[in-house]
């Protein structure tokens, strides 16, 4: 009589089952130790085949358990490196941002009549944000150099919604005296020259 192969698919039961037969096991075998249920009575071959059974479930409850361990701590690992992933990007943005920030702010010594006239006036008025022409070259030069945005949206396009960046803003303040002097220099040149 050949053995039935089947008993293989035993092996790809859950851990927690197989754990239970290796448990169940060692009641039986308890029981027969205790007198209660003796294994003799079902044959020769039952006390034996309990203790082989118990053998292979407890190996193979450790070997699930090891493995669930073992992928429990990768996991872990992934997901602490993912983490890490995470905040070295964040810190990354963060950093090429402030990078971008100084950059922006080191053209503010470097701006045309034009460009600097809008941040002037906003600075004459205190106001971060200021109305223009949606196709101004100095406006969309402005831009570019990382020192306004626009909110976008439909609006008016001789009228349209520009604002200086915070980051902007705060260092304009801090120069305020200076650049609305500048600007005023500028227009006094640009008098001089309309009046050649």
């Amino acid at each position: 009589m050949t053995p039935d192969p089947s008993w293989l698919a035993a092996l790809k039961l859950p851990t927690q089952v197989i754990f239970g037969l290796f448990l169940a096991c060692i009641a039986l075998l308890g029981l027969d130790w205790a007198a209660v249920l003796p294994l003799s009575k079902f044959g020769e071959i039952a006390k034996p085949s309990i203790i082989v059974l118990s053998v292979v479930f407890a190996a193979l409850s450790l070997t699930g358990a090891v493995t669930y361990f073992m992928e429990q701590h990768t996991r872990r690992k992934t997901r602490a490196l993912a983490a890490d992933r995470r905040l070295q990007r964040g810190q990354d943005k963060k950093d090429s941002r402030a990078n971008a920030q100084q950059v922006a702010l080191g053209r503010i010594d470097y701006l045309n009549p034009q460009e600097l006239r809008y941040l002037a006036d906003c600075l004459r008025k205190n106001s971060q944000s200021f109305y223009t022409y949606l196709y101004s070259p100095a406006v969309k030069t402005l831009i570019g150099k990382g020192l306004v945005y626009t909110p976008g949206g439909t609006h008016n396009q001789d009228q349209y919604p520009f604002t200086i960046l915070d980051f902007a803003w705060k260092a304009l303040l801090g120069r305020k005296e200076e650049i609305i002097a500048k600007d005023a220099v500028n227009r006094k040149n640009e008098e001089k020259y309309a009046r050649r």
